[in-house]
């Protein structure tokens, strides 16, 4: 088992090893292209031997050919960490793009008037004052307006 292999929870390595021995069905270590193509085909999906050729450029690690475990896994790991940049990306659009609904004007910053204005367009009345307030316990610089890095601190202070 490599270094990489060894520091994955055990529940997460037995899941992984069940998975690869469904497709080595011949129980020999490994899998290989056509084996792969057979297995898949026999559960209907059918795939193209370019496809395969994008499957195994991205399964087979040390590109011997054959898929060994630890190729697998790491295949797998490598997924999983594109799939959680790619969450981070998307998180990261959605705060932006939340920031932009108060701040407008594009100064980069939120002011308590600029709260103050969507919520009174949302229907909410709530009073100026009140809402210095809240800023006032988020804002970090003492500006009295709530900068991007302040407004994703305050998001995610109930993670901390």
């Amino acid at each position: 088992m490599t270094a990489q292999v060894a520091q994955m929870p055990r529940e997460q390595i037995d899941s992984l090893r069940r998975q690869f021995d469904l497709l080595d069905t011949d129980e020999d270590g490994h899998i290989s292209p056509v084996h792969l193509t057979n297995v898949l085909r026999s559960i209907d999906l059918h795939i193209t031997d370019t496809e395969m050729d994008e499957v195994m450029a991205k399964t087979d690690v040390d590109g011997d050919g054959i898929i060994t475990f630890e190729d697998f896994v790491e295949a797998f790991r490598t997924s999983r960490r594109e799939e959680l940049a790619k969450a981070d990306h998307e998180r990261q659009a959605n705060l932006r793009q939340t920031f932009q609904i108060f701040d407008r004007r594009n100064f980069g910053t939120i002011s308590p008037k600029d709260i103050w204005n969507v919520l009174r367009s949302l229907g909410k009345n709530i009073p100026l004052e009140d809402i210095e307030d809240i800023v006032a316990e988020i804002d970090q610089d003492g500006d009295s307006r709530i900068s991007y890095s302040e407004f994703v601190q305050c998001v995610f202070a109930d993670d901390e």
